[in-house]
């Protein structure tokens, strides 16, 4: 499965001669997404503009990535705080 970061590439790259309008162009992206990232992003405003929506979307799948890491990996709590 490709990241979020080579879906919107060549998601942009495919729309360049589209002819489609914005909106269109929105719900066909945000319906490639997988369901995780979808979700996450029905939290922001999609009027924001498509390269924003875009941009943001990268952003939001590096912190879930991010936070899947910490579950993934726990550490003990002492030496989360540095303590032990």
């Amino acid at each position: 499965s490709s990241s979020v970061h080579e879906y919107t590439i060549h998601f942009c790259t495919l729309t360049v001669a589209s002819g489609w309008n914005t909106v269109v162009l929105l719900s066909t992206y945000c319906q490639g997404l997988n369901l995780e990232i979808r979700t996450a992003m029905v939290l922001y405003d999609d009027t924001i503009g498509l390269e924003s929506f875009l941009q943001r979307t990268t952003r939001v799948s590096q912190c879930l990535a991010a936070c899947q890491t910490l579950v993934t990996a726990p550490q003990s709590r002492e030496n989360h705080w540095g303590v032990g």
